[in-house]
């Protein structure tokens, strides 16, 4: 390479062997945002499943104790 002259052609093939990965990176990149909206969108359910069913535990927790406190 170092004995070889660099032509157009060298540099437009260079050129499109850059802009085809950039292409394949922003198709990449694309996947990658759906799949963080999918696992985002999932992990939010389990954290409101999760805080519902914890508000269950401490409603049952408070009417034991209630029952408790009964006569």
């Amino acid at each position: 390479m170092a004995n070889e002259a660099i032509t157009l052609e060298f540099l437009a093939k260079q050129q499109r062997q850059i802009i085809d990965e950039l292409v394949a990176m922003r198709t990449q990149f694309s996947v990658m945002q759906d799949d963080i909206r999918v696992l985002s969108a999932m992990a939010m359910r389990q954290d409101n499943s999760t805080k519902s069913f914890l508000d269950l535990i401490q409603r049952h927790d408070q009417r034991i104790r209630e029952l408790e406190q009964t006569p």
